[in-house]
């Protein structure tokens, strides 16, 4: 836990992962009702549209390499938060099921090159020794604001309405990434790989 916390890159991407695990349970918490009331969808219906949304998924993790390969580590974090973000604010304004379907494969996707990307990161920079340590505290820090978001739709759907938690994940989406984006550029990525090779390189003399 201390070495994470000592930790920037790894820190601000701890915090997204909360974010985006508190959406998720957001989201989670409310899509049966969402489908049933908002997309006027029947049980069929909603199976449907959570299979489209696996398939973003499925192809999310087809895409991930590619994505990171041509936009950097930086880029495809940034732009799977955009698109998470976007497809959010589309699903609060749609009542459309066709129109919600595609945006879940969108969000599917993104999701998927945020898990590789960031967890490919995480075992490049994070010492053998403390991989399994520092890969369980981020985790637990990250998904344990996935119940905290289930717990917020189910509060500001009753208050507010279906559309309302999507529209208050992408506020919260939308302003974390900005607070994040200027300590995510590409030199922090590479000066994090860089300090993570340089005591395998010492210890390889």
């Amino acid at each position: 836990m201390r070495w994470l916390a000592g930790h920037r890159l790894l820190r601000i991407l701890c915090v997204l992962l909360a974010v985006l695990a508190a959406v998720s349970g957001a989201f989670w918490a409310v899509a049966a009702l969402y489908a049933a009331s908002i997309l006027g969808l029947g049980p069929t219906g909603f199976g449907v549209l959570l299979a489209v949304g696996a398939a973003g998924s499925l192809a999310g993790s087809l895409l991930a390499e590619p994505l990171a390969a041509r936009l950097g580590t930086a880029g495809a974090i940034r732009l799977a938060v955009a698109v998470v973000t976007i497809a959010m604010t589309g699903l609060a304004a749609t009542g459309s099921p066709l129109v919600a379907g595609a945006l879940l494969v969108v969000n599917g996707i993104a999701v998927l090159v945020w898990n590789v990307v960031t967890v490919s990161l995480r075992q490049a920079i994070i010492p053998d020794r403390l991989l399994g340590r520092v890969g369980s505290a981020y985790l637990f820090i990250g998904l344990g604001a996935q119940p905290a978001g289930a717990l917020g739709a189910g509060l500001l759907a009753h208050a507010a309405g279906l559309p309302a938690v999507f529209a208050a994940s992408a506020a919260l989406l939308t302003l974390t990434a900005a607070a994040s984006a200027p300590r995510l550029r590409a030199a922090d990525f590479a000066v994090a790989r860089d300090h993570a090779q340089q005591p395998a390189a010492q210890s390889s003399h």
